[in-house]
């Protein structure tokens, strides 16, 4: 999960009242996504533009689940939903040898060419996105890390209270909806409204993949409909830890991913032995791609060495930046039209708070079509007062960086690059097998899930509905 050990060692947090000013004094800190620094190795393959499919080319070590087509639905029964992400998983990392269960899943279904993450592209954000149906400069978790100016630092305690728009798990109970969660990201416990998942688990990295697929098919088994969910969300940890070490699509990352197929695999034969493909849709997603860094830029030592009195949270490609408290009106715009200056000179946007990321608008990147990508997505604004005075963008090639840490892969990056798009599977009930689908926005997951479970949309999603199934096969 940009691996929260970390963030837990980086932000050893005691005090709900931890100021911002307390914070400044602390000195540089950096949010990453793995707990210990690796070498160096890049394999920078940044996306495909094609849906998930087996290649002919490709020779498995492993069998492909057998997975038998849904049956025509006959009944009234309610559908489940169920969302699986596979942090930091490029659509270049699906394979036959390295995932062979989930080509099976999405040759059974559909699957897209890509998936627009949030900008920024951090696991956090991203994740938060994916059940609000909002950007995070409308749902507040703006970064793995960040100050807001009455609450301090982000922790990771009660991270629910954090979150400013209802996510799913809420508004589902308010509709009379049970849903449960095995890790993800704001959803241990109720959310402001006093409702959330009615089963959750609180976070433990170690916690192995196949532990939490036996627990997804327990909550499946529950007979009273009072208890038994209808949406059931769970983060895998996917390539994210291996690739910030080694790099995206190293030998690594891959066996951080084939290890997790059989999971995959186990909770297919869990639903296809329960009968219930007729009843459930099975969606993998994933909140973020990867990318490699030719130059890495230390942006805090930056401004140290210029006298500036500011602190830099964040690496990879996005960073938010803290001016000191101490700094009066005038001295604070000075700062911050320093802090633009130096970045300027090291090949870096720094986007005072409040302000829109310049020429963003139609430099989608090689193999992606700009039109494909909304504005909210193409021009993200950062305009929440939890980004701090500015925040800083770096381009793919460049890493924000402190020395000491991974060198091996990054994301964080606007969302309109190619490489920081993540991946999306589904199959199963409201799914026609083959479906074509375009590249996807990460806004229109928590419509999608809505939808399929025959629920209203809140005003406040923005998002569309993903269309799964043919108007033919529309039941």
């Amino acid at each position: 999960m940009s691996d929260p050990m970390l963030l837990s060692a980086l932000f050893p947090l005691r005090s709900h009242a931890w100021s911002r000013r307390r914070w400044w004094g602390m000195g540089w800190l950096a949010i990453c996504g793995v707990a210990l620094a690796g070498p160096g190795v890049a394999d920078d393959n940044q996306g495909q533009s094609a849906p998930i499919t087996s290649s002919a080319s490709s020779k498995s070590s492993a069998s492909p689940t057998s997975l038998t087509t849904p049956t025509p639905l006959t009944s009234s029964t309610p559908t489940t939903v169920i969302m699986i992400s596979l942090d930091g998983t490029r659509p270049v990392d699906v394979s036959s040898d390295t995932l062979p269960s989930l080509i099976a899943l999405a040759e059974r279904g559909t699957s897209a060419p890509g998936l627009v993450p949030s900008t920024p592209s951090n696991t956090f954000p991203s994740h938060v996105t994916l059940v609000t149906g909002v950007e995070p400069n409308v749902h507040g978790i703006v970064n793995n890390f960040f100050i807001d100016e009455e609450r301090g630092g982000f922790h990771k305690r009660d991270i629910p209270s954090w979150i400013e728009v209802e996510p799913l798990w809420s508004w589902l109970a308010g509709q009379g909806v049970v849903s449960a969660s095995y890790h993800w990201v704001g959803s241990e416990g109720p959310w402001r409204s006093g409702r959330g998942p009615r089963h959750w688990k609180p976070f433990a990295s170690a916690t192995p993949p196949r532990t939490k697929v036996e627990t997804i098919l327990g909550w499946l088994d529950l007979k009273d409909p009072a208890e038994r969910p209808r949406l059931i969300t769970s983060w895998f940890p996917g390539a994210d830890h291996a690739a910030h070490l080694s790099g995206p699509g190293s030998g690594s990352a891959i066996r951080q991913l084939s290890s997790q197929d059989g999971a995959l695999a186990q909770l297919v034969e869990g639903i296809t032995a329960r009968a219930l493909w007729p009843s459930t849709t099975l969606i993998v997603v994933s909140d973020h791609g990867m990318t490699g860094a030719d130059s890495l830029l230390d942006f805090d030592a930056v401004l140290q060495d210029a006298g500036v009195k500011a602190r830099v949270s964040g690496m990879g490609g996005f960073a938010n930046v803290y001016l000191s408290d101490h700094l009066d009106e005038e001295a604070r715009a000075s700062a911050a039209k320093r802090v633009q200056a130096l970045a300027a000179e090291a090949g870096l946007e720094a986007v005072i708070v409040g302000g829109v990321l310049a020429d963003a608008v139609g430099v989608a990147g090689e193999g992606s079509d700009a039109g494909d990508i909304a504005d909210a997505e193409a021009s993200p604004r950062f305009t929440h007062s939890r980004f701090g005075d500015l925040v800083l963008v770096a381009p793919v090639g460049t890493a924000i960086h402190r020395p000491g840490l991974p060198e091996g892969g990054f994301h964080g990056y606007p969302s309109r690059e190619p490489a920081m798009h993540g991946i999306f599977v589904a199959a199963g009930r409201g799914v026609t097998r083959g479906k074509a689908l375009p590249l996807l926005q990460s806004t229109d997951i928590a419509p999608t899930v809505l939808a399929l479970l025959g629920v209203e949309r809140p005003s406040w999603m923005k998002g569309s509905p993903v269309l799964l199934e043919n108007a033919e096969t529309q039941q």
